[in-house]
């Protein structure tokens, strides 16, 4: 899953909720925090995740071998 699928799971449930403060509410975290994570200009953290069910994981990738 990529920073923009997890924006667009974000922008659907505000949307159902019908606003972002609501959504933020449900989460646990600020309305501004949420909205900058939508905007792209923050990282989702722990709740967030936890809320949308995601886990946040890293991987490396041989670039020597195609």
């Amino acid at each position: 899953m990529t920073a923009e699928q997890i924006r667009a799971r974000l922008k659907t449930e505000s949307n159902r909720l019908q606003s972002q403060a609501a959504l933020a509410r449900k989460i646990g975290v600020s309305a501004q925090f949420l909205c900058e994570v939508i905007a792209g200009r923050r990282a989702p953290t722990g709740r967030i995740l936890a809320f949308l069910e995601v886990e946040k994981t890293i991987q490396y990738r041989d670039l020597t071998k195609s």
